[in-house]
């Protein structure tokens, strides 16, 4: 009888397992500041909720309010056609929609799409 004893991970499996932990955290760093980005701006927008006056303002002005409250959460400012301001029939809707590049490795980039929308009738 040949009875092998159990034996535990290689040093090539070692190896393996280090590289793939360290490949998640390198990526996670790279990631977790987009969504951290990504909520700020999230509240900037849901905050336009609580001003009763928003659909008196004029769309400029509601772009402007969105800035100063992502620039005072030290977030990155969005481009002019990633807010959409409508006013319909005594609703206003306001639609945030852009798209977020990581770059990692060369010339690979991991791209994440968001999207915040609110209405808020008059």
């Amino acid at each position: 009888m040949n009875i092998k004893k159990q034996q535990g991970m290689g040093g090539l499996g070692i190896l393996m397992a280090v590289i793939l932990v360290v490949s998640a955290m390198l990526l996670a760093m790279k990631l977790v500041p987009v969504y951290i980005n990504d909520y700020a701006i999230g509240n900037a927008v849901e905050s336009l909720n609580v001003d009763d006056k928003l659909y008196s303002r004029g769309k400029a002005e509601i772009r402007d309010i969105i800035r100063r409250k992502l620039a005072a959460d030290y977030t990155d400012d969005l481009a002019n056609d990633a807010i959409t301001i409508e006013k319909n029939k005594g609703v206003i809707t306001v639609d945030v929609a852009y798209e977020a590049r990581v770059p990692v490795i060369a010339n690979i980039d991991l791209i994440a799409s968001f999207s915040h929308h609110i209405e808020k009738k008059k």
